[in-house]
This record gives C-alpha cells, sequence and structure tokens, in this order.
C-alpha cells in the first residue's frame, strides 16, 4: 500500500475503507527533507482502489419474457456463488440484445469480482467486453467507473498501455459531458467556480465589471444542479487523480480538481463528498509548493467539520450551572463523519507549516491530529491509527523531542504486533504486517545516536526487503526503508552504502528530486564530483525550489562542493 514519499496515502483493509487512500505524502528527516510518501495517505484516503461498484440491476421486459427469464437465471445464479452458469446466463443475453451495454458490463464484472485468479483468456474476454460496454454506452458512470479503476490498477496488459487507454477512456467522456455549453459554463459562472474553490459565498467582488469579455451567467442553485446533473464527479476526481499520478500533468490536474469540487458544489454534493475532493486537491498544491492554496483547502475542510460535526455534538449544558441544565445530551444520537478527511487535514497543515518553519502553528495542527487518534471512529482502525503514530513520531524527532517519540513507537509496535497476529502469520521478525513501524524505529534511533541499535535494525530490515519485487515494496511500505537507510549511512559516514541505497530509489521512483539531490551528496562525500554534478542538475531540472535553500542547510556547501554555478533563471525562482 505504500509508494514513495510524495506519491498517494492511496489506500489493504483501511484502503478499502477509506479512500484508496489516499499512498501518502511527506515526512523526513530532521532537516525538512520532503518524503516520497505520496500515495500513502492518498491510498489510505484518496486514491482509486479495486473498489467495483455495484452490478447494475436487472430490469423487467413486460413485452419479453424470455428475457427476463434469462436474466433471472442470470443474475440469480451471480447471487448464489454458480458463476461458470452466470457467464453463459450473459452469453446468451448478449445473443439477444447485441446493443445493451450492460450484459457486456456485468459478464465483464462478473469475472474480475467474484472468479479467483481467473486464467488470462477470460481476463481478456472481460477486457474485450468492458471496450464494447463503453462503446455501447459511453456516458454511463457506472461502465466507466469500473473499467477505468480497472485500467489504473493495470489490470489489463502493460501499464503504460492501461495509463494511457485510462486517460484516452476519461478524456472521452469529459469531452462528451463537459463539451460545448458544460465547458462554457466554467468562465460564465465564474464567481461560483471561485465560491466553490475559495469558501467566500457568492461574491461578486471577485468579478471586474469591466471585463466586457465575460459572459456572468446568474444562475439559481436549482438551474446550476439541473445544468451539472448528468456529470458523475467521481469519474472527474479519478481522472484528475490520473493526471497528477501517472500522466505528471499537473496543469491539466489542477484544472481538473478544480472542475470536480466545482461541479460537486453545484450539484450539492454532501460536504463529505467536497471535503474528499478538496483533501485531495490540497495535496497535490502542496506537492507543486502552492502552500497558502493547499492551506485554504485544509482550513476549508476543518470549517465543514466544526460546522457539521463539533456544532452538532456539542452539550447544550456545557457553561451552565446545575440548576439551568435543563437539557439531555444523548450520546446515543451523536454524529460521527463518514470520513477522517479533518484528521488528514490536520497532517497535512503540520506538514505545511513545518516545512514554511512555522513551528509552534506545525506543532499545534500534529497534536490535534493526535486529539483524534482515540475517537470512537478511529480507536479501532489500528492502520489509521499506526499512520498518524508514524507521522507524529517523524515530527517529533524533528523537534527533538525523543522520549515522547519512543513512546509513540512503542505504541505503535503493539499495535502492528496486534495486526500481525492472524493477518500474516508467516511472518517471523518481530511479526510485522508491514516495514514501516521498522523503518521509522531504525530513523528514531539514529537520530537519537544509537548507532548500534539502528544498525541492528536497518540491516535486518534491508535483508527482508533485499529479495521482494519492486510492486511489492511500495504496496506494503509507506516509508521507503532504502531513504531512511540512505540517510541513517549518510549520517554514519558510510557513503558508498548509502550511494547504493539512493540509486535504488532514483531507479523505482525517477521523479522525486529530493532523492537525485541525496545522491549527489553521497557521490559528493566520495569525490565523485561529475556525478554529484549530473546528479544535482537532474534535482534542480525536476523541482529546483525543493532542494535549494529552503529544505536543506547544507544546500549552499553541496553547491559549492561541486562547484555548480546557479544559473539566472534558477536564481529568480527563489525570489518569488
Amino acid at each position: 500500500m505504500f509508494n514513495s514519499r510524495i506519491k498517494y496515502l492511496t489506500m489493504t483493509a483501511l484502503q478499502q475503507q477509506l479512500f484508496r487512500s489516499y499512498h501518502t505524502l511527506h515526512r523526513a528527516c530532521c532537516n525538512q527533507v520532503f518524503d516520497q510518501r505520496t500515495r500513502v495517505i492518498h491510498k489510505l484516503h484518496h486514491q482509486p482502489q479495486r473498489h467495483f461498484v455495484q452490478a447494475i440491476k436487472k430490469l423487467f421486459h413486460p413485452s419479453n419474457a424470455e428475457l427476463n427469464d434469462l436474466e433471472e437465471q442470470a443474475y440469480g445464479c451471480t447471487e448464489n456463488g454458480q458463476y461458470t452458469r452466470a457467464l453463459w446466463g450473459f452469453e446468451q443475453l448478449m445473443q439477444k440484445e447485441p446493443n445493451c451495454a450492460r450484459y457486456y458490463f456485468d459478464y465483464a464484472l462478473t469475472i474480475i469480482r467474484y472468479i479467483d485468479d481467473p486464467p488470462r483468456e477470460m481476463i481478456d474476454d472481460a477486457h474485450r467486453y468492458l471496450e464494447k460496454a463503453v462503446e455501447l454506452a459511453p456516458t454511463e458512470s457506472r461502465i466507466i467507473k469500473s473499467y477505468g479503476q480497472l485500467l489504473m490498477n493495470t489490470a489489463f496488459d502493460d501499464k503504460a498501455k492501461c495509463i494511457a487507454d485510462a486517460r484516452a477512456l476519461f478524456d472521452g467522456y469529459c469531452q462528451r459531458v463537459l463539451g460545448g455549453g458544460g465547458g462554457d459554463a466554467f468562465s460564465s459562472d465564474h464567481h461560483y467556480l471561485q465560491s466553490a474553490l475559495h469558501g467566500n459565498g457568492n461574491n461578486n467582488d471577485d468579478i471586474d465589471s469591466s471585463d466586457t469579455s465575460m459572459h456572468v451567467t446568474e444562475w439559481t442553485d436549482d438551474e446550476r444542479r439541473a445544468h451539472y446533473a448528468h456529470i458523475d464527479t467521481e469519474i472527474l476526481f479519478l481522472y484528475a487523480q490520473l493526471l497528477d499520478e501517472e500522466c505528471r500533468d499537473y496543469v491539466a490536474a489542477k484544472r481538473m480538481f478544480e472542475h470536480c469540487i466545482y461541479i460537486a458544489s453545484a450539484q450539492q454534493c454532501h460536504y463529505e463528498q467536497v471535503d474528499n475532493y478538496r483533501l485531495r486537491y490540497g495535496f497535490h498544491l502542496y506537492k507543486q509548493q502552492e502552500f497558502d492554496a493547499a492551506i485554504e483547502q485544509f482550513k476549508l475542510i476543518h470549517e465543514n467539520y466544526r460546522l457539521h460535526i463539533e456544532a452538532y455534538n456539542a452539550d447544550p449544558n456545557e457553561g451552565k450551572e446545575k440548576r439551568d441544565r435543563v437539557h439531555l445530551n444523548n450520546y446515543l444520537r451523536r454524529r460521527k463523519p463518514s470520513t477522517i478527511s479533518h484528521i488528514f487535514a490536520h497532517l497535512y497543515l503540520g506538514l505545511i507549516y513545518g516545512d514554511l518553519c512555522e513551528f509552534q502553528r506545525s506543532d499545534h495542527h500534529f497534536e490535534a491530529m493526535m486529539s483524534f487518534k482515540d475517537k470512537f471512529y478511529v480507536k479501532n482502525e489500528h492502520r489509521v491509527q499506526i499512520v498518524l503514530l508514524c507521522e507524529y513520531i517523524l515530527h517529533c524527532v524533528k523537534m527533538g523531542h525523543f522520549e515522547r517519540a519512543h513512546e509513540c513507537w512503542l505504541e505503535a509496535f503493539r499495535l502492528d504486533k496486534l495486526l500481525s497476529v492472524n493477518t500474516y502469520p508467516s511472518v517471523h521478525y518481530l511479526g510485522t504486517t508491514s516495514y514501516d513501524v521498522l523503518t521509522i524505529g531504525g530513523h528514531l534511533f539514529s537520530e537519537k545516536g544509537l548507532t548500534k541499535k539502528a544498525n541492528r535494525y536497518f540491516q535486518n530490515l534491508m535483508q527482508m526487503i533485499a529479495s521482494m519485487p519492486q510492486e511489492k515494496l511500495e504496496k506494503s511500505s509507506l516509508f521507503n526503508p532504502y531513504y531512511f537507510y540512505g540517510v541513517h549511512c549518510i549520517k554514519m559516514e558510510e557513503f558508498e552504502t548509502a550511494k547504493q541505497s539512493f540509486l535504488k530509489l532514483c531507479k523505482m521512483h525517477p521523479y522525486f528530486p529530493e532523492f537525485y539531490y541525496q545522491l549527489s551528496v553521497a557521490c559528493a562525500q566520495l569525490k565523485q564530483y561529475e556525478e554529484a554534478q549530473t546528479y544535482l542538475m537532474q534535482a534542480m531540472n525536476l523541482n529546483f525550489r525543493m532542494i535549494y535553500p529552503k529544505y536543506f542547510a547544507n544546500s549552499d556547501t553541496i553547491f559549492k562542493k561541486v562547484q555548480l554555478v546557479l544559473p539566472e533563471e534558477k536564481k529568480q525562482l527563489l525570489t518569488k
């Protein structure tokens, strides 16, 4: 479930409950390293997961008794676990009604969803029938979502082809539902778009009345909802994540996130659904270093939580004398959130303020995040608690609160042990379900100065993952062990080992500038200045402001050591 530091939290058992979710975000060592854990929290909370929609229900055909009997047989066999007979029934239905998309869709869904380890021939059949279903019903949202999620999870062919097919699928849907009048409405209803994104109400001051190039449409809420009623925002959300994570088209991803939030607000969707969109959009802005805009999205999530949850659950007798307490505070009717977006919003705010060196605010949000750990809707979700504890441990290490970090690590270790007893009985070393607790433990002991203990943890960890395929490692851990091991080796002046660790990391995740930066540091310490200069230039070309000088105290030293002169256009970025 875990990916690299900046790659999404998304989303294992917890992924099914939250948001494949979301494969996460960040955290680094003491000097504000920009973590590679993007998919972590978002595999925990947002990301597209193998969560398939319910099959389209059978319909009654009053004029065709034969179709009714075949549908009853096919869907009945599916419910009773007789999948081979169900497939035969769907084949008969497709012969009778060759232009009915839902028969092709349900045939493919039965193979993918219900049959364990289907042979390659059946997977190819499912792929072909899904394509046929999309061709027959190109705007049916349930078909588009299921097929798109399968492609994003590379269920067919190679990964590159699946990603390209998924982009073409979502792009075709957006062209059909957003083209023409739907696309024009984003500019004509400009002030509502700003209201949806910034939460400032219908503020007409945002519109320049002297701008005659923009025709402003004054819609009522009912008119706006009716105009966008046919659009499925979940498909737009999946498309935005695909553009952000796989295609790396960040400009298009940002625009699609904005459209998603805008249309969801126009449709008056439930606030928690919109908050999920805001959380992922804020994370995208955070990765792009647009801190102010990201902070705004996360604060809107907290505002909704206070308005809809805290205000509802407030004690009506609070602050009153005993004789004045006349209201009944019925805890059995307390409202609980269906998502934990507000908790992860605190996490992201803590990370952002930490990057901005506003440590008091950062500490406030991390403590607020931890206050939710024992809430009645979180305390039984051990996987969520482990993620929160690991992030809090990294914050404590960064702030120098080692005793508090060690207490939290022992609690995370205990929770991980509980999960591993029955889940992974074949794991012998410390009985862990994943490698995060070991990774964070090694990093904690390294920063605490217990180098021998840290060496023991990291050596055992490296032996465990030595023969592990890359894809399995990404799904098994949120905090990439190679990164923390490389940082530890640099601290121990084992620069050759650190170099090999960062080389593996750069091969796994070639788009993260911090890994190339750390690799250049290791090469510079080995006096391999040409290699160091090459890797440093790669890091600069990926994201210059991330590596210089804000996030690393010794950036100036490394640039001087490798004799790399900053171009003028790069220097100008530092002043923005």
